[in-house]
């Protein structure tokens, strides 16, 4: 007896109606779901960036980084500063979110995050800023470029923010 015939057919089918390569488009459906809830997870640097084919790299000791943005960390004697570099859009804010959350506002000065060598910005990136601002309140200073400057600019947030040009 075949040994794909002994496992159990999908629901209102038998195993000779299921298609021929059924096992293997289960399994890869499987892994998609599975790779689809690690890149939401915490071990997102772990997975293989699907681009390149090949792990992704690791940032500084305390950043991270990937093909599409990278976040430097500096700790400095009364502060940090997050310096970033890519594109900051809707697949790659929510990292930099992260970082911006594990800072204790009482543990440090001030924090500055450099966005001069930003690519790209869109919404997803500036709802970041502002959840930065009210998470971190006047400690907060943002360094932008012009892509930034033009995200801000458009949406009116550049009065809400504490923003330095860069």
């Amino acid at each position: 007896m075949d040994a794909r015939r002994s496992w159990a057919a999908p629901a209102g089918t038998r195993s000779a109606e299921r298609p021929r390569y059924w096992y293997l488009e289960t399994a890869r459906t499987s892994w998609r779901i599975l790779i689809a809830q690690l890149r939401r997870s915490a071990f997102a640097d772990w997975i293989l960036d699907s681009s390149q084919r090949r792990p992704a790299l690791a940032g500084a000791a305390v950043g991270a980084q990937t093909s599409d943005l990278a976040i430097t960390r500096r700790r400095y004697e009364r502060g940090l500063q997050f310096l970033v570099a890519g594109q900051f859009d809707a697949a790659t804010a929510p990292r930099l979110k992260h970082q911006c959350e594990w800072v204790d506002p009482e543990a440090v000065e001030t924090v500055v995050l450099d966005l001069g060598d930003v690519t790209y910005m869109d919404a997803s990136g500036l709802s970041v800023l502002l959840a930065a601002f009210a998470h971190l309140g006047e400690r907060l200073s943002i360094i932008i470029g012009p892509p930034c400057a033009h995200t801000t600019h458009i949406t009116k947030a550049r009065d809400r923010l504490p923003i330095i040009e860069g």
